[in-house]
């Protein structure tokens, strides 16, 4: 079977609007750090991200909604303006976009109706073929496809018409149904991806709610499960982390939450900073992908930055059909009676390291250090050797 293999960019949550923004009662808002009118400084988010990542090429930029805040025109068209820069900038074939709670006007403060201003964006939102565009306004959802990768895209605001029905994403049957006979219909072998803005699957974290939930969320996984489908990456919860769904399955999938990339709110209530992210994905029979992370940092720009207590790593990845013990065994054969073994000797004998989520990361290290077995560097810090403290022991007493 041919391989396939697909690199894309993910730009979620951008929430753009004007540095003069204020609500109504005359107070400023301050929701993000890529304003609208902002100057072009060195920390700027885009020129920050361009200026560090000259060289890097991607096939995708995957945008999962949050362009504008609190559905601002200006900040929208913005936002994407930004996104399409970064589409040059990395010499993508294609962007691809949903439309998240905030491009939503769901109070009708700006337009007559809730999707009047994603739809008169223009620029080929959210992608550029007309028929799908079609597709996706009248039936909340759209199919790209290409010769190695199929991504089903679904705006989970489809029912965002007032302000009583925003509060959570929703797939409806009629949607589960049309996908379901798509999908019976196009059965080739290729990456499949799902894109949406809401979550999915619980993300409960820092007692910050959980009403917002896709509703019959767990009839579309089981609908992706069906087919098979490798990854699902949304946006909206500001805070990243990269699980399974249903991960004792056959057939489970890898679910990326891309955090957001220049809010302002998920620093101040969480300490959790913003991120872009690369996505390099490889599929035979299986799939397994890499996932390489930046994170933006006032006055300075963008770093890649190893932080303890992170939910996303600079590096991690998925795929691996592998248990952790499995991968530790082979790690302790591999060592033998050596003292120890350069790191990167070890990821590439074993390659289903760089593809388990961060997880599985911790287990594997802990199993380790429980069989006596240290890295010199967490296991998603990039360490360099990792040491057999029995055989140390041994020649040295321990």
């Amino acid at each position: 079977m041919i391989e396939k293999k697909l690199r894309i960019a993910v730009v979620s949550d951008l929430h753009c609007h004007p540095s003069s923004k204020v609500d109504e009662t005359g107070r400023r808002i301050d929701a993000t750090y890529l304003y609208s009118d902002l100057l072009r400084n060195p920390e700027h988010p885009i020129e920050s991200l361009t200026d560090l990542l000259k060289e890097e090429k991607v096939d995708l930029i995957l945008c999962p909604g949050d362009f504008t805040n609190q559905s601002d025109k200006q900040g929208f068209i913005s936002g994407w303006n930004y996104a399409l820069e970064l589409k040059d900038h990395f010499k993508a074939d294609e962007i691809i976009a949903t439309i998240g709670n905030h491009d939503v006007d769901s109070r009708n403060n700006y337009s007559d109706y809730s999707i009047e201003i994603p739809k008169k964006i223009k620029k080929n939102f959210p992608f550029k073929n007309d028929e799908l565009r079609k597709s996706f306004w009248a039936e909340g959802f759209a199919f790209i496809e290409k010769d190695n990768f199929r991504i089903l895209v679904i705006n989970s605001c489809h029912f965002h018409f007032n302000k009583n029905k925003s509060t959570s994403g929703e797939v409806d049957s009629d949607l589960l149904k049309s996908v379901d006979d798509y999908l019976n219909e196009n059965t080739e072998h290729k990456i499949q991806l799902m894109m949406c803005h809401h979550h999915p699957v619980r993300h409960s974290m820092f007692n910050l709610g959980e009403e917002d939930e896709i509703i019959n969320s767990e009839n579309l996984l089981n609908l992706l499960r069906k087919h098979k489908f490798d990854l699902i990456i949304h946006g909206h919860k500001h805070n990243p982390l990269l699980t399974y769904c249903n991960p004792t399955n056959i057939n489970k999938i890898a679910i990326f939450s891309s955090g957001s990339f220049s809010a302002k709110t998920n620093l101040s209530y969480t300490g959790i900073k913003n991120f872009f992210h690369i996505i390099d994905i490889q599929k035979d029979n299986e799939v397994k992908g890499v996932i390489k992370s930046w994170t933006y940092q006032p006055q300075v720009g963008w770093q890649k930055k190893y932080e303890e207590n992170t939910f996303m790593p600079p590096c991690t990845g998925f795929g691996s059909k592998k248990t952790t013990t499995q991968i530790v065994n082979e790690i302790v054969d591999l060592l033998n009676n050596k003292m120890y073994e350069k790191w990167e000797n070890v990821r590439n004998l074993i390659p289903d390291i760089d593809c388990v989520i961060p997880e599985e990361a911790k287990r594997i290290q802990k199993e380790l250090e429980d069989r006596n077995y240290a890295l010199d560097k967490d296991f998603n810090n990039f360490p360099n050797r990792i040491y057999n403290n029995n055989k140390l022991d041994q020649e040295y007493g321990g």
